[in-house]
């Protein structure tokens, strides 16, 4: 943070003032400023948020006139709020290394490896779905992209703790929001496209255009990453201005072979070089190739980047091992893609049947829930519909959308709990429980409130309790 006095900032804006009060931080939500912080009040927001912030002694920008002292009138409310985080923050986009990483699918767990394998070498701060990491700090976020000045704010924070390269998880809202706005990336990974979030972007084009438009925010010198087996990507190739690398199954800069998956982890070949790794589900393979890939451009060597990916840890909810006899698995997949890919990599462990747990949730694209209740019928020997955040919306109705092609094999528990508790009962050692779309959310969304839950606790309880009455 740079030490900027008021009168500084506001000749930055084309205002004479005397005022020369030191600036202790920029925010655009006025229950976060402080005494002489600066609220950014921009789209005409209410009086009620600029006078909020005046009483906390804070400083306000705005497009219009207020009958306020402390009160400067600016342009572009936005425009001004990014030219104030670069005069605050001038440091975390000039020295920083940025990794964005968009697409349906694999964004957590590509950003997690990554994360993992460049912290071999740098001082490293991860931002993504859920989860703000680095070595000397980790907290909670609600969204996968915060907001801008939530992002900037924790950017300076692993700032001040050492870190040099921060790798972000960037969504589609976040691009279209302009979360991202006054970030330049080094390096940007592709990692798929299908479709998802059409309760927001209402068509399929659109939510292509949004992930598209992240190339936008590359540096000059950066590099585009892209999943070059993934056909809703090749539209993005004639977009993109050189500096483009490919991974993934098809021939490549960086391509991806001779898989072999267990239930122990992966085996697989980047071009001619081999790869061990104890990450589950070959649908990983593609998402270590970027891993790699990256690691490559950063300037790892080849014995450095094997032995990074043979120590990687798993992600928590993300094909995570819960119980072995019988296999207990935890998964975030809540698209149709995901869904197949994790059933894909299921059906290549021994068992004898599988036993999958799923919904779909409320308030939320609907066009999916058949897709998926179809796919988790037709791959599953027993198959359980259950709550997952349904949010206000009646479950009867997300179950109805669900059961429109299903076979005969599925049964609902409205309780999430009693869904996996059922399953657990009636499982045998030799098969495979999949508990399918929260991964590591502790919480469920019922009716506008927040409940804690976690599918891993009460899945390994459920198997405990089964265990010790046998």
């Amino acid at each position: 943070m740079e030490k900027i006095h008021l009168n500084e900032v506001l000749l930055t804006f084309g205002i004479v003032s005397r005022d020369d009060r030191l600036i202790k931080g920029v925010h655009d939500d006025s229950r976060c400023v402080k005494k002489d912080w600066i609220f950014v009040a921009y789209d005409q927001k209410r009086e009620a948020y600029i006078e909020e912030a005046l009483s906390k002694g804070a400083v306000v920008f705005c497009t219009h006139s207020c009958p306020f002292d402390n009160v400067y009138v600016v342009t572009n409310g936005k425009e001004a709020l990014y030219t104030l985080l670069r005069l605050y923050y001038p440091k975390l986009f000039s020295n920083m290394v940025y990794i964005g990483i968009t697409g349906t699918n694999g964004k957590s767990s590509t950003a997690y490896f990554l994360y993992q394998c460049l912290s071999c070498r740098e001082n490293c701060l991860w931002i993504g779905t859920h989860h703000v990491l680095c070595k000397k700090f980790q907290q909670e976020i609600a969204n996968t992209t915060p907001s801008l000045c939530t992002l900037v704010q924790l950017i300076e924070k692993g700032h001040q703790h050492g870190v040099h390269c921060v790798i972000m998880e960037v969504s589609s809202h976040a691009i279209m929001q302009e979360r991202i706005q006054i970030i330049r990336f080094d390096y940007i990974v592709y990692t798929n496209i299908t479709r998802d979030h059409l309760d927001y972007h209402l068509c399929e084009a659109h939510y292509r255009y949004a992930k598209y438009r992240l190339r936008k925010y590359k540096k000059e010198t950066g590099k585009i990453l892209v999943n070059h087996e993934d056909p809703h990507l090749k539209d993005l190739y004639p977009l993109i201005e050189g500096n483009c690398v490919t991974y993934g199954k098809k021939m490549s800069h960086f391509w991806l072979h001779d898989i072999v998956a267990s239930a122990s982890g992966l085996r697989f070949f980047l071009n001619e070089v081999s790869y061990v790794t104890k990450i589950c589900g070959d649908f990983q393979a593609v998402n270590l190739s970027a891993v790699i890939a990256v690691c490559h451009l950063f300037g790892m060597n080849q014995e450095q980047i094997q032995t990074a990916i043979r120590r990687l840890q798993p992600l928590e909810g993300r094909l995570q091992k819960v119980w072995e006899h019988p296999f207990a698995f935890v998964d975030y997949a809540h698209t149709a893609s995901a869904c197949c890919a994790l059933f894909e990599s299921i059906r290549a462990f021994p068992h004898d049947r599988i036993i999958t747990i799923i919904g779909c949730g409320g308030e939320r694209d609907q066009e999916k829930r058949k897709e998926i209740g179809y796919i988790a019928s037709m791959n599953s020997d027993l198959c359980i519909f259950t709550s997952d955040n349904p949010r206000r919306e009646p479950l009867s109705q997300i179950f109805a959308m669900m059961c429109a092609q299903v076979k005969n094999n599925v049964m609902i528990f409205e309780d999430r709990t009693c869904a996996i508790k059922f399953a657990v009962k009636n499982s045998r050692n030799d098969d495979i429980i999949l508990v399918v779309g929260k991964g590591d959310e502790r919480w469920q969304n019922i009716n506008g409130k927040d409940y804690p839950f976690d599918d891993a606790q009460v899945l390994r309880c459920a198997l405990r309790e089964k265990e010790e009455r046998a």
